[in-house]
């Protein structure tokens, strides 16, 4: 009776621990995968900095950081079938903006920058799961 206890806590044991180990590493590759790298596609050059912009989504909304830059922000989200989301935020030398993407369905999605200098900024965003 006493090896059976101590075999079943025992194997209690183990498999919380496997499940909080395989349940992490997921996560860490999720983190990169939710990152949006913005690139400079056209604009102007006079500007004495650089405009730095990243994005960020977690499924159900979507960040966009901006920073050496004042003035009106610009997202477009547009789908492979023509659909556009907009949104527009202000950013005083540094700042984000918020979209919401959770009716977004499953796929990948061309996201653009237009600030009101001139400047454009594309990225690309894959959304794996559906929002409705």
């Amino acid at each position: 009776m006493k090896k059976s206890i101590l075999f079943l806590v025992s194997f209690m044991c183990a498999a919380f621990l496997f499940s909080t180990v395989a349940a992490e590493k997921p996560n860490k590759v999720k983190d990169e995968e939710d990152r949006i790298a913005f690139s400079k596609d056209s604009g102007t050059t006079r500007a004495a900095t650089t405009i730095f912009a990243e994005g960020q989504s977690n499924g159900s909304i979507m960040t966009v950081n901006v920073q050496n830059y004042r003035g009106g922000v610009w997202v477009e989200i547009v789908s492979g079938r023509g659909g556009v989301v907009e949104s527009y935020f202000d950013v005083y030398d540094m700042g984000f903006g918020v979209v919401n993407i959770s009716y977004l369905r499953a796929g990948t999605y061309y996201v653009r920058l237009l600030f009101d200098n001139g400047d454009v900024y594309v990225g690309t965003l894959v959304k794996s799961t559906y929002g409705r």
